[in-house]
Parts: C-alpha cells; structure tokens; sequence
C-alpha cells in the first residue's frame, strides 16, 4: 500500500489514487464575484450606430476626392498654401455635416470626423490621407 505523509494534495494528478482509478471526488472551486458590472449592450449599440454615421460621412468625402480630380487638387493646394479655412470649407462642401477638424502636412491629411454633441461622449473617426 502506498503511504501518503502528507493528507492534502495540490494537485489532483499527483495523487497516486488517479493511477489506480480510485474514485476521488474533484474539490469545487468558487469563483470570488465579477469586479466588473454585469453586461449591458445598449450604450456599444449606440456607439456602433453612431460610429455607422461617421462612417457614411467619411465615404462622402473619399467618394468626392476619388471622383473629382479638380476638388483633390483644390485640396491638396489650400493645404499646401496652409489655407485651414479654405480646407475646411472644401470638406464641407462634399455634404458632410459633422463637426471636423483637419491637419495637413507636406505629406498628408489628417480628417478628424467628430459626433459627440458633449466632449468625451461617442465618436470619432480620423481619416488619415496621403499625397
């Protein structure tokens, strides 16, 4: 008979009565309570509805400047000249009626799209262009 000088076992498999197939009841273990809140969807439906509209808008900007060669040198040109007003009154003119901000450098764009009516709330989308 196998001698056990210790009367608790760490580790189930380390018992030599699992080799033998003795039964040996498993211990249950009890998961201490979630931290966290229990899962609502409601406000990451809203988010994703609400992020679905920046991205209509985005699309609306992208379509003009793939469609329109005149209004991406227009574009290209206000930003290079460092026309902020110019640049934003191009973008707007595509249809978009969120709240924008844009910053230019002699190697891209970049389009912040913004539909939080409260800072901090939901969403933004930045649009990051190349020339």
């Amino acid at each position: 008979m196998y001698y056990n000088p210790y009367p608790h076992w760490a580790n189930p498999y380390s018992n030599p009565r699992w080799l033998y197939n003795e039964h040996v009841q498993p211990q249950t273990v009890l998961r201490p309570p979630s931290p966290f809140p229990s899962i609502n969807t409601q406000v990451l439906n809203t988010s994703a509805l609400r992020f679905q509209e920046l991205l209509k808008q985005a699309d609306l900007l992208a379509s003009k400047i793939v469609n329109s060669k005149e209004f991406a040198h227009e574009l290209m040109e206000a930003a290079q000249l460092s026309n902020t007003k110019k640049v934003d009154e191009l973008i707007v003119s595509t249809g978009i009626t969120l709240k924008i901000k844009t910053y230019f450098s002699p190697t891209g764009i970049r389009i912040e799209l913004n539909n939080d009516e409260n800072p901090g709330e939901c969403c933004h989308l930045l649009m990051t262009l190349k020339w």
